[in-house]
């Protein structure tokens, strides 16, 4: 039986760790390697990693200081021996039969990479699950499949955690440290090296959007990090030469504009050294010069009928969204 090393980036994540850690441990597939980083957590993140170390053999805990995910998803991969890569982020959680599916999806199907379907979620859920159904994807089919995905918005479109990959793929690779967004570029890197991967409509990880997602929030400074891996993601299609990769790709940079004003929209601004009213007239220029671009692109409809407000006036999606947020809230 092959070693998975399960990858856990952990930074302040007491309220949500202990629900992570047990549904890895509650795996069917026992020949685990579970690698907790912990980066420079202030809150009881580490000691709680120490006392599941204590109790289970197959756990191995890295304390350091403060570098981002990648930079402790970096770390993990260093010292990971398994023949199989898989990460988890700290404040999610997985079925407890997802590595041992995905390991069969990989032998059976002889690919390099295994992916299984995301769900958005606050707390443990049943889903229905419908017929469970996978495909595999050839060559440069993998690389479409990741950009469409993408353009569409799908969630967990660029998590590396959704996937288990051979972990030769991550030779000479690692993810750019300090940055938001660092699965997007890198996944085209480590995909691109896959002679075959299988992707399964089975719900196995649960993705939860706390306070520290990329996606929830005010804008920060940091967004350009985004802006920037939309921006390699579109140099690497070019570079394929593939015309339907590079029309993708520049419908996922440009869509990235609407996420701006959206989360303008929705959270606001956080950091005030942001020029409010120059962001929003530059995307908004973007979607307009865009606007039929964006209207035959696959899209969503939510997101195209958005987009169209957007264009008219920003305050036309603003007050809606306030609204709406108000009354989540209250």
């Amino acid at each position: 039986m092959e070693t998975i090393s399960v990858i856990i980036p952990v930074y302040n994540a007491e309220k949500y760790l202990e629900r992570c850690i047990d549904s890895v441990l509650a795996q069917d597939y026992s020949n685990l390697e579970i690698i907790l980083i912990n980066d420079g957590s202030s809150d009881n993140s580490g000691r709680i990693c120490d006392v599941y170390q204590s109790k289970d053999s197959r756990i191995r805990v890295i304390h350091k200081k403060n570098g981002g995910a990648a930079s402790a998803r970096n770390c993990g991969l260093e010292i990971a021996s398994g023949e199989y890569i898989g990460f988890v982020d700290s404040d999610d959680w997985i079925t407890e039969d997802m590595y041992k599916y995905l390991v069969e999806l990989l032998e059976d199907t002889q690919s390099d990479v295994a992916a299984i379907r995301c769900v958005l979620a606050d707390k443990p859920m049943y889903v229905k699950q419908k017929e469970v159904t996978y495909q595999c994807f050839d060559g440069n089919e993998i690389i479409h499949d990741f950009l469409f995905q993408g353009a569409c918005s799908s969630v967990g479109s660029y998590s590396l955690c959704c996937n288990l990959f051979k972990k030769s793929l991550f030779t000479g690779l690692r993810l750019p440290e300090g940055k938001i967004g660092e699965d997007i570029a890198i996944q085209y890197e480590i995909l691109q090296r896959a002679s075959r991967m299988v992707k399964s409509n089975k719900a196995g990880y649960f993705y939860f959007q706390g306070e520290q997602s990329v996606s929830v929030g005010g804008l920060k400074q940091n967004y350009a990090d985004l802006l920037e891996a939309y921006e390699q993601l579109y140099v690497f299609a070019l570079d394929s030469g593939i015309v339907e990769n590079v029309y993708l790709a520049e419908v996922i940079r440009k869509r990235a504009s609407f996420s701006i004003l959206a989360k303008i929209a929705y959270y606001g601004i956080v950091d005030t050294c942001l020029d409010r009213k120059r962001i929003i007239a530059e995307h908004t220029k973007i979607l307009r010069s865009k606007y039929s671009f964006l209207m035959r692109s696959p899209i969503a409809l939510n997101r195209k009928l958005m987009i169209s407000v957007l264009c008219i006036h920003f305050n036309l999606l603003r007050w809606p969204l306030a609204v709406y947020r108000f009354l989540v809230n209250k």
